[in-house]
């Protein structure tokens, strides 16, 4: 495995997270304040811990997805590398994306305006990271389970 597409996957997920999750934030802030009671702190003061945690949660989840693909990526082969991006980020969603969210909602008494931003955000970043990774991991470089794509 080349390591180094590994950390750059992770690294691009990581900066899409921060970017949705910060730009949620920014646009929802009304909404996150109204449900003040159920958030910590750092997500309601925009604390520069909140954009720390995001990074590192954001990295940490961008080896995890990248690893995953490694595994999984000669299953969902497809006639391009736009096509399997957005299959594998589709797929994320329903594994990821949609537990999160059935999560978050039987946990937190939120709103369902909230619960709408927060399934588009964990939707663009889930499809915009399958993308991301399927095109570092199989155009930028050569691996055993990378298969031939256009």
């Amino acid at each position: 495995m080349d390591y180094k597409r590994l950390l750059v996957s992770a690294g691009f997920i990581m900066l899409i997270s921060l970017i949705i999750n910060s730009g949620g934030l920014f646009f929802n802030a009304e909404e996150y304040a109204s449900n003040s009671n159920i958030w910590n702190n750092h997500i309601l003061e925009a604390e520069v811990s909140f954009f720390i945690l995001t990074l590192v949660s954001g990295f940490i989840l961008g080896i995890i997805l990248t690893l995953v693909y490694t595994i999984i990526a000669k299953s969902i082969r497809q006639k391009s590398i736009l096509k399997t991006g957005i299959f594998y980020g589709i797929l994320l969603f329903i594994l990821v994306g949609i537990p999160l969210i059935l999560n978050t909602y039987i946990s937190f008494a939120i709103s369902s305006y909230l619960l709408m931003c927060l399934i588009i955000q964990n939707f663009i970043i889930l499809l915009l990271s399958g993308i991301g990774i399927v095109y570092i991991m199989r155009y930028t470089c050569k691996f055993s389970n990378a298969g031939n794509l256009k």
